[in-house]
């Protein structure tokens, strides 16, 4: 195994437990066939880390404010990009 693959499976084994998931399923998932095995990939995390790694994914990807953010990007957009490509259009031709 290369050290590579070593940290893609001890990241998804943690992320795994920090998920809630049971050893044995992370054991299947990382196709382990001793439980000694992913018990070394995956990190247990104390209360204060997972406070933290919650607020950091809050900072990230905030919770939206209100029910109705208003119109899109797309929806103000498309009307007049409609219609400039249709000048553009006649202008070329």
């Amino acid at each position: 195994m290369t050290a590579a693959s070593t940290t893609g499976a001890a990241t998804a084994g943690t992320i795994l437990n920090e998920l809630g998931v049971d050893m044995p399923t992370i054991m299947e998932i990382l196709r382990h066939t001793q439980i000694s095995q992913t018990r070394r990939y995956v990190k247990g995390r104390s209360h204060l880390s997972k406070d933290a790694m919650r607020r950091m994914g809050e900072f990230f990807v905030p919770t939206p404010t209100t029910a109705d953010p208003g119109p899109t990007e797309t929806r103000t957009e498309t009307a007049d990009t409609r219609a400039a490509r249709a000048r553009r259009r006649r202008r070329i031709r």
